[in-house]
């Protein structure tokens, strides 16, 4: 994201310094300190890392969907494909402005011209911890569960009907003013959940689907000096979940690139990667046993009432076309820099994963 002193008023204390990133797609250059047998040498170091795009500071919103979410929304509706898009990074990075810019576009698109589908269900969630809350229906509690198939289901999240783009629109501006957020040192208005946003076009459990998820930004003890005992237990399970989600990314690197057979991941650790099970691991065509597709091994509750059933279903329901994508944000300034070293470095391992699946 741009430099924004208007709405981050530490930043203009802090625009002097310089800022840590350069966008030339498809690569960006992180720059740090020169630093020498623990001493600074007086120099910037920069590194290059390429990505599958960069999106510069400059790149207006419409650029960044087209260019992203787009594609999915696209397969979900024409082909019936599934598509997941993570938006990850730091706190105050814009992760959360650039997802409502997602979910305004993607109605467009799907209400538009172009597509002009007749219904599209909506489900708009967020995760707190262990807690799935619903936001389209007063923050009712909710449950993950798991099929035959291996598919991540939401059970009691309502699923909204919607015939036009004002109504979904209407509905998802009611479970935004539900989430959960607060003031920090570091962001105005810091969201304290995962915030994930559904649609299911072509009937709530046909057709394709499009998941949007919005990650609560990673936050170190640094910027928590002002911090409120609650908002420290609410770092605690932030940091947590993504702790645990860095944990399956690294796990999944070991495994598919370092080829470590041993290797475990671990999909029970949270709530959130629970949920993010099923896109991370890939599918084979044709399934001939009844397998739950745990992934993460361990006991998970699947839903059906006889085995025989779950393993027709799992043998004559093909699995659907797939795809996830990753938007890592970052905030500019040499004050960030540690954040955004760290993003990269999980950047890296994706795409190194991402690599070896395709071949």
């Amino acid at each position: 994201r741009p430099v924004l002193p208007d709405l981050f008023p530490g930043e203009r204390d802090a625009a002097p310094h310089y800022e840590t990133t350069t966008a030339c797609s498809p690569y960006l250059f992180l720059h740090a300190r020169e630093v020498r047998l623990g001493l600074p040498t007086g120099r910037v170091h920069s590194t290059p890392q390429r990505f599958d795009r960069v999106f510069g500071p400059g790149v207006a919103s419409g650029e960044v969907f087209a260019g992203t979410v787009g594609l999915l929304v696209d397969g979900a509706a024409r082909r019936g494909e599934r598509g997941m898009a993570i938006a990850f990074g730091q706190t105050g990075s814009g992760k959360t402005h650039t997802v409502r810019s997602w979910m305004q576009s993607t109605i467009a698109r799907l209400f538009g011209e172009s597509l002009a589908v007749a219904q599209v269900n909506i489900q708009y969630f967020e995760i707190r911890g262990a807690k799935v809350l619903d936001l389209l229906a007063e923050r009712a509690p909710c449950e993950l569960r798991v099929d035959a198939r291996g598919d991540v289901h939401v059970q009691g999240a309502r699923s909204v009907a919607c015939r036009s783009a004002d109504e979904a629109w209407s509905s998802i501006e009611q479970g935004v003013a539900l989430r959960a957020t607060k003031a920090t040192k570091s962001n105005k208005q810091s969201s304290r959940s995962h915030a994930v946003c559904v649609f299911n076009i072509g009937g709530q459990h046909g057709g394709g689907r499009v998941q949007l998820i919005d990650l609560a930004g990673s936050e170190r003890s640094s910027d928590a000096t002002t911090h409120t005992s609650e908002l420290i237990t609410e770092l605690q399970e932030i940091n947590g979940s993504l702790g645990a989600l860095k944990a399956a990314i690294r796990a999944m690197y070991l495994r598919d690139v370092c080829q470590k057979t041993s290797t475990h991941v671990n999909y029970r650790a949270s709530k959130l990667t629970l949920l993010l099970k099923e896109m991370f691991e890939p599918k084979k065509k044709t399934q001939s046993t009844g397998s739950t597709g745990s992934g993460g091994g361990g006991e998970e509750e699947v839903i059906g009432e006889h085995k025989e059933a779950k393993q027709e279903y799992a043998r004559t329901t093909p699995p659907r076309s797939s795809s996830c994508m990753f938007l890592a944000c970052f905030a500019p300034l040499e004050t960030q820099v540690e954040h955004t070293q760290a993003t990269a470095k999980y950047c890296r391992q994706l795409l190194a994963v991402a690599s070896t699946r395709d071949g």
